[in-house]
């Protein structure tokens, strides 16, 4: 969980398992309400991942421990968190969507205290779009700090540009989120070694990572060799070269449509 602005400290946020039972609220724990707010996906905006980015956003009257119970399409997963007094608090998680075909489904979220008083709720409905493909963009070819949507190659789909802000590769499950990133010299200059671990199997699980550089001989973040052309496979996805294109514009010559790719249960079958 974090406080809000983002420049607030961490506020740990840990799964917890356990019997949430739902009284009145604000029946125990002291009383007081606590106002639920939630939102999935980036800024609003979902495609087809099997791995979708939930925050919850709490406000409370005063400081305290609270259980946080997210369920989906009748399955149910626990947290517990910290509030503080006053403050908004954002709990950031990574929840799959129903296993099976749906125009819709709901997320609800509720918030109990640890005695067991329900303090708050809060629903959102989410629809997954086949049009659309996410896709992450280094900072140093993100126009802005916000998400925006683009045209991919042949207008096949609209793709949500979503920045890889140091804040945003915080985020649980925001990889597995992503059909594509998009980066930068600047932006490889930048990765740190957890930043390439993470790349490296998001790639092999079905990720289709753009590097804005020149080719060369070997695969920067992924550590093989690159075959003839711009285009290598690797594993179940593809390391290409775009050679400046992302950075010249406009964004259909560079952004691919989307395929089914990573599911959160890790890595298939690998095959060199």
């Amino acid at each position: 969980a974090r406080l809000l602005p983002a420049a607030a400290a961490l506020v740990a946020a840990v799964p917890f398992v356990g019997s949430l039972l739902s009284p009145a609220v604000g029946a125990q724990d002291g009383g007081g309400r606590v106002e639920v707010e939630v939102s999935a996906g980036f800024d609003g905006q979902i495609g087809t991942s099997q791995v979708l980015p939930v925050t919850v956003t709490m406000t409370s009257e005063r400081a305290r421990h609270v259980d946080v119970e997210l369920r989906v399409e009748g399955s149910a997963r626990r947290y517990r968190t910290e509030l503080v007094a006053g403050a908004p608090v954002e709990l950031d998680v990574a929840l799959s969507p129903p296993p099976f075909e749906v125009t819709s489904f709901r997320i609800e979220a509720t918030v109990t205290g640890t005695g067991g008083g329900r303090l708050g709720d809060a629903a959102t409905e989410v629809v997954p779009r086949k049009d659309l493909t996410v896709v992450g963009v280094g900072p140093s070819l993100a126009r802005s700090s916000d998400t925006s949507i683009e045209r991919t190659v042949g207008g096949v789909q609209r793709a949500v540009l979503v920045p890889l802000t140091a804040e945003r590769w915080r985020e649980p499950g925001v990889l597995a989120a992503l059909s594509g990133v998009v980066l930068g010299p600047a932006d490889l200059d930048e990765l740190t070694g957890e930043h390439h671990e993470q790349l490296r199997s998001w790639v092999w699980q079905g990720g289709n990572l753009a590097l804005d550089v020149p080719r060369t001989d070997d695969l920067p973040v992924v550590d093989l060799p690159a075959a003839e052309g711009a285009r290598t496979a690797v594993g179940a996805g593809w390391v290409r070269f775009t050679d400046g294109a992302a950075a010249a514009g406009p964004w259909d010559r560079v952004l691919e449509p989307s395929v089914p790719t990573v599911t959160p249960d890790g890595f298939g079958d690998i095959w060199i």
